[in-house]
């Protein structure tokens, strides 16, 4: 995921985009034209689009990779500002479908110093 990174105790932003045509916002940004009535280039702009939303579906995941420890929650967002996206869960654990979720970013731990984007559940108000 392209992230503009920001240290500040807000979320971060999602670099995404915005067809200027029709209005449909989009994430990653691509210049290739937009999905839904195909216009392009200039059509096109950056919109940075908030790191929060809604789950709509999830999973815990139980066989590791290299950069992740199993067992770790998968989940699918769909994000305040529009498009769903894909992103990992705080801990290992089942997040209900519904719940208001805010992305954070962590530093990995290893010797490139990785950022690592993750949803929490959202503090209820």
């Amino acid at each position: 995921m392209d992230l503009v990174v920001e240290r500040s105790n807000e979320p971060p932003g999602l670099t995404g985009g915005i067809c200027r045509q029709c209005g449909f916002v989009f994430f990653p940004y691509q210049s290739l034209g937009c999905e839904r009535c195909g216009a392009f280039g200039q059509d096109l702009t950056l919109r940075t689009l908030a790191a929060s939303g809604r789950v709509r579906s999830g999973v815990i995941v139980q066989m590791g990779t290299a950069q992740i420890d199993a067992p770790y929650g998968a989940i699918e967002i769909e994000l305040d500002d529009g498009p769903v996206v894909r992103g990992l869960s705080e801990g290992p654990q089942i997040v209900p479908i519904g719940a208001a979720v805010v992305g954070q970013l962590d530093q990995d731990s290893d010797a490139e110093a990785h950022l690592r984007l993750w949803f929490k559940r959202a503090e209820a108000n």
